[in-house]
C-alpha cells in the first residue's frame, strides 16, 4: 500500500491483484500462513519489504483477511475467481470502489484519464505537493484506469439490464392476442442517464445519454426517415398492382 497526500492507495491493478487470489485459491485453496502465502502466491522472499505493500493492497481491496500471521481469501475474493461473469464485474467494481483515491477520482472526472487530469486531481482534491504529483502520477493512473475500468462495466451491465425491460405502454381492451397501439404520446419510465429511446423493428433500440450518442442518433434517424419514406411510397403502387 502506498500514499500520496490524504489518500492511501495499492501498489498494484485489480487485474493484477486477482491474478495472486487466482493463485492463492489454486495453490492454497484460499487459506496459509503468511510465510506460505508470500513464498507461494506471491513467489518471494519473507525478508524482503515488498510482499508488506502487496498484501497490504489485497486487504485494501477487500480480496483477502491478514490477521494472527494468517491470511484467508475473502467472499469477494472467491467471487472474482469462481463467480459468474457478472458477478466477477460487480465484485471487482465493489473493490475499485473500496479504494477512496479511485471513488473519489472517478465522482470528480469519470473515465478521462489524462496525466494533467490526475496530476490537477491529487494536488487540488488529494493534497499532494506539486513534485509528489507529477512523480506519481503515471502510477497512479494505471491504478485508476484498471479500477474505472470494471466500474463503467458494472455501470454498463446494470444499465443494460434496466433498459432491457420493455416501456411502460397504457393497455386497452383489444382482444387477448392483441397489444394496445396508443394514438397519443404517453409517458414511459427510462433507466437513470438516458433522456431519449428509439425503437425500431429493423434497427432494434438506440439510447441517447449524451453529445455522442445524440449525435449518432440524429444520422441513424435520417436514415431511418429515408428507408420508410421508400417502403410508404412504394405500398400503393403495391396495393394497385394487386389490384
Amino acid at each position: 500500500m502506498a500514499r500520496i497526500g490524504k489518500y492511501r492507495y495499492p501498489v498494484i491493478d485489480l487485474d493484477r491483484a486477482t491474478t495472486y487470489i487466482a493463485k492463492f485459491m489454486d495453490k492454497c485453496k484460499g487459506e496459509a500462513t503468511r510465510e506460505t502465502f508470500i513464498i507461494e502466491v506471491l513467489g518471494l522472499s519473507p525478508r524482503s519489504s515488498r510482499p508488506i505493500q502487496l498484501i497490504s493492497s489485497l486487504v485494501q481491496y477487500g480480496l483477502i483477511d491478514s490477521s494472527r500471521g494468517k491470511i484467508s481469501v475473502t467472499e469477494r475474493g472467491k467471487i472474482v475467481v469462481y463467480g459468474e461473469e457478472h458477478e466477477k464485474i460487480q465484485a471487482l467494481a465493489e473493490a475499485a470502489r473500496s479504494i477512496a483515491l479511485i471513488k473519489d477520482y472517478y465522482d470528480k472526472y469519470g473515465s478521462d484519464l489524462s496525466i494533467d487530469k490526475i496530476r490537477i486531481f491529487l494536488r487540488e482534491v488529494g493534497g499532494a505537493d506539486i513534485d509528489e504529483a507529477r512523480r506519481e502520477a503515471p502510477s497512479i493512473q494505471r491504478i485508476l484506469s484498471c479500477g474505472i475500468k470494471y466500474i463503467e462495466r458494472e455501470k454498463s451491465m446494470r444499465l443494460k439490464r434496466e433498459t432491457s425491460e420493455e416501456p411502460l405502454i397504457p393497455e386497452r381492451e383489444m382482444g387477448p392476442s392483441t397489444q394496445a397501439i396508443p394514438s397519443q404520446p404517453y409517458t414511459v419510465q427510462l433507466a437513470e442517464g438516458i433522456d431519449l429511446e428509439i425503437r425500431s423493428r429493423d434497427f432494434g433500440v438506440f439510447y441517447v445519454r449524451d453529445l455522442a450518442t445524440l449525435e449518432l442518433a440524429k444520422t441513424m434517424f435520417e436514415g431511418i426517415v429515408k428507408i420508410l419514406e421508400e417502403k410508404y411510397r412504394r405500398k400503393p403502387e403495391e396495393k394497385s398492382k394487386e389490384e
